[in-house]
Formats: structure tokens, C-alpha cells, sequence
């Protein structure tokens, strides 16, 4: 399967990105999540793939922290369009996803900020980051009045690492009011593009 499909469609990696050093493909990662007064913490750890490459600026230092491996990103590349990110996370921050999401939410906001690194002709590149390192503003999205927010309560191994043990975690998000986030995007070292998410994209 590509790395790219249609719109801005990314398949990510996790377990070779989760194993680092050497591998090469679509990594993804989850560098912030916060809602409804939970921020997931960053206790992830994975080697950098792309230290030292030219045109990389996000992840320059030899490791990468974040709170999530992204597996799926969806964005259609509209201003108003949802985003929805697939991703993986560790025991401690599903336990606390999980007492979220089981009570009645007042709010709906969220904030995350999403980085994929993909490789082609020899070379990495920046697939998609927010500008500045803003973290994108929005609510999560709802389907029949129900929130489109799911963490698996069953672990899942990643890879060949016999103790890597996550929890898949699926959301779908849709922009806040009065907010606006620049996403920078792109399907080949030289086929870049910026949206606006959240604002008008003219």
C-alpha cells in the first residue's frame, strides 16, 4: 500500500517507526494531545529517522517524543473539512483516555499536532506539520450525537518488540470556532502544499 492515496491520505509505519535506526517508509507521529482537561504525555521515545537530513527542521535531535504513533491521517484539504489520525498509544495514556471518555463530556475541544516523516528517492522528507509548531485547535467531531473519539481497551504488540504493548486510539476532529491552524503537506520531496484548516483557504 502507498504511503499516499488520495487527498491527503497517509499509511504510516508504526512498527518500523516504533524500531527507528535504519528503517525507512512513512512514520507518523503524534507530538501533542489535549482534551477536555487531559494532556497525554509524551512517553514515547523512538531514534529520529531523519537527523542530519537536509530540508528537515521539525525533528532535527536523535530522538523523537510524542505521545502517539500516527498509523492512519486523513484530511481532504479543505478549510472546514474533519481530520481524522489513527494512531497508537501507550498503557498509561489509554488508561487516562479511558476515564475520559467514559463520563459525560463538556467539552468537546482538543488540540493536537501531527508530524509525518516519509522517505523517497534516497531521501526524507516533511510530510505534514503545523506551522510554528502550533497545535491545531478544534472539537471532536460527532456522529448521532455520540463522539467520534475511541480508545481499544485491548492491548496490541507492534513490530517484533516482544514488550511494546499499545492501545489503538481513533478520533476525528473538525475546527474550532474563530481558530485557525496552517498545516504544511506534501506527496513527494517536491509536490508541497499549505492549508488553512479552520479559516478560509482561498
Amino acid at each position: 500500500m502507498p504511503a499516499f492515496d488520495k487527498s491527503f491520505n497517509f499509511n504510516c509505519d508504526v512498527g518500523d517507526a516504533l524500531q527507528g535506526s535504519g528503517k525507512t517508509g512513512t512514520f507518523g507521529y503524534l507530538l501533542a494531545y489535549s482534551s477536555s482537561g487531559m494532556t497525554l504525555s509524551n512517553d514515547i521515545q523512538v531514534a529520529n529517522p531523519a537527523r542530519g537530513q537536509a530540508g528537515v527542521t521539525v525533528a532535527t535531535g536523535a530522538t523523537i517524543s510524542c505521545c502517539g504513533l500516527i498509523q492512519k491521517f486523513r484530511f481532504d484539504g479543505d478549510a472546514d473539512g474533519p481530520i481524522r489520525i489513527s494512531c497508537y498509544v501507550s498503557r498509561a495514556n489509554a488508561a487516562n483516555m479511558r476515564a475520559v471518555l467514559s463520563r459525560s463530556l463538556t467539552s468537546s475541544s482538543v488540540r493536537f499536532r501531527p508530524y509525518i516523516l516519509n522517505y523517497e528517492a534516497s531521501s526524507w522528507y516533511e510530510a505534514v506539520w503545523t506551522q510554528n509548531h502550533d497545535q491545531a485547535a478544534g472539537n471532536l467531531d460527532t456522529k448521532n450525537g455520540a463522539i467520534q473519539a475511541e480508545i481499544a481497551s485491548k492491548r496490541v504488540t507492534i513490530g517484533s518488540l516482544a514488550d511494546a504493548a499499545f492501545h489503538q486510539y481513533d478520533f476525528r476532529a473538525i475546527p474550532g470556532a474563530g481558530t485557525q491552524t496552517t498545516f504544511h503537506l506534501a506527496t513527494s520531496p517536491t509536490s508541497k502544499f499549505v492549508k488553512l484548516w479552520g479559516g478560509d483557504d482561498d
